[in-house]
């Protein structure tokens, strides 16, 4: 499972990373907010279902924005 994990890490974030302007149109939507955190100190994400649009979209930009808003909770998160 670690290597399957390996290679798709390296063709979903082929720089290890994934920037703001490849995933620039479903930012601008604010689909997504991380906003403060909980009573343990985990990050909070507000999810705003009626402004996705799944006719409306690019299904790769969007599987890099999920990657790239699950990347940027996780690391806020310090336990």
């Amino acid at each position: 499972m670690l290597l399957k994990y390996l290679s798709w890490k390296r063709t979903a974030k082929p720089h290890g990373s994934i920037t703001d302007d490849e995933v620039h149109v479903e930012l601008v939507q604010e689909k997504l907010y991380m906003q403060g955190f909980d009573e343990k100190g985990r990050p909070l994400v507000y999810l705003f279902l009626a402004r996705h649009f799944p006719a409306k979209r690019d299904l790769d930009e969007f599987k890099r924005y999920v990657i790239y808003i699950l990347d940027n909770t996780c690391t806020r998160y310090i336990s």
